[in-house]
């Protein structure tokens, strides 16, 4: 009767502990580069899917004179080429997961311990009668 007491207190001690975590995922940031606008280009890539892609990320760095002679002999679109201009330049930031834990210890609380102490009560009683 001794050892079922103990693992009944010892049960509801450490179910009382609750532990859980909470994941946030922030997406990573990639600027598109001269390199980049030249082999969607290429590649065959829509003007639009590269305006999207340039306002979102925004780019490395601002392009040169010589960056500009390269993209119109690639063949880059002059709308393209302004996008590329008046975009921001943002630098590289990689995905990252942030993580909180929490933890809740339930027998902290007086009601848990009021009833583990009721429980405990009944038990010990019932076991010392005659």
């Amino acid at each position: 009767m001794k050892k079922a007491l103990l693992l009944l207190l010892c049960g509801s001690f450490l179910g009382g502990c609750v532990v859980y975590e909470d994941r946030h995922f922030i997406p990573g940031v990639n600027p598109v580069t001269k390199a980049n606008v030249i082999a969607m280009t290429q590649t065959g890539y829509s003007d639009d899917a590269i305006l999207d892609l340039v306002h979102k990320n925004g780019v490395q760095g601002r392009p040169t004179a010589n960056d500009l002679v390269e993209m119109t002999q690639a063949g880059v679109s002059s709308p393209v080429m302004s996008s590329v201009l008046e975009a921001p330049v943002t630098l590289y930031r990689p995905a990252t997961e942030h993580r909180t834990v929490y933890y809740r210890d339930y027998t902290a609380d007086p009601g848990f311990l009021i009833g583990v102490g009721a429980l405990t009560g009944y038990l010990i009683g019932r076991s010392c009668r005659y």
